[in-house]
């Protein structure tokens, strides 16, 4: 393959990584290179724990990026987070590849990470509000993408009114992979076909 090709397929590769953008962005002192397209996408299951009301019980307000406003998981609650437009992770190394932002109190919930939803790797119990490096788990392997975060309140805070559990404001990928829009794909494909008759004609 001629010089001139590579580079067309190193430019069209980048075009389809990029279909999201990519422009570092610091949220509360956490840096993430991924930017705004780290944060959590959709709800895929809340089934809430005792001592949850008003709009502490919206799921909602746990996605995108992190804004000072929460829900809660309620006492032994569970939430499930959906990445949509990107995967988490390993990053292969010691760093934090997943962040937890919380509000209040640090409290503790029990993490998993899945694929699809349903097959799981628990991460363990983890404070709000720290960083977890998926690295270090014997079921996590490199090159591996995540797009389910499990929380389940682990029942050890305190109970406040209508907000009782671990009160999620935000969860990000700090380790993250985009998913390529359709566009992205399909320009992609385009390209490839494209290599594939100037390389046979060569």
């Amino acid at each position: 393959m001629t010089k001139p090709l590579i580079i067309l397929l190193a430019a069209l590769l980048g075009l389809c990584a990029a279909g999201r953008s990519l422009e570092a962005v610091d949220f509360k002192g956490i840096d993430f290179p991924g930017g705004a397209i780290s944060f959590a996408d959709d709800v895929f299951d809340y089934s809430p724990g005792a001592g949850v009301g008003g709009a502490f019980a919206n799921p909602s307000r746990a996605l995108g990026e992190p804004d000072d406003s929460s829900m809660s998981l309620g006492n032994s609650g569970r939430l499930v987070l959906q990445f949509t437009d990107n995967y988490l992770t390993p990053s292969g190394d010691s760093s934090a590849d997943l962040w937890i932002f919380e509000l209040g109190l640090f409290e503790v919930v029990n993490l998993a990470i899945s694929k699809n939803g349903t097959d799981w790797v628990g991460v363990g119990p983890t404070a709000e509000g720290q960083g977890i490096d998926i690295d270090v788990l014997a079921d996590v392997h490199a090159g591996e993408r995540y797009s389910y975060i499990e929380l389940i309140d682990a029942g050890v805070g305190a109970t406040v009114s209508d907000h009782a559990g671990a009160d999620i404001d935000a969860v990000g990928a700090i380790s993250t992979l985009p998913i390529p829009e359709p566009a992205s794909l399909m320009l992609m494909g385009t390209g490839l076909a494209g290599l594939l008759v100037s390389f046979r004609k060569n």
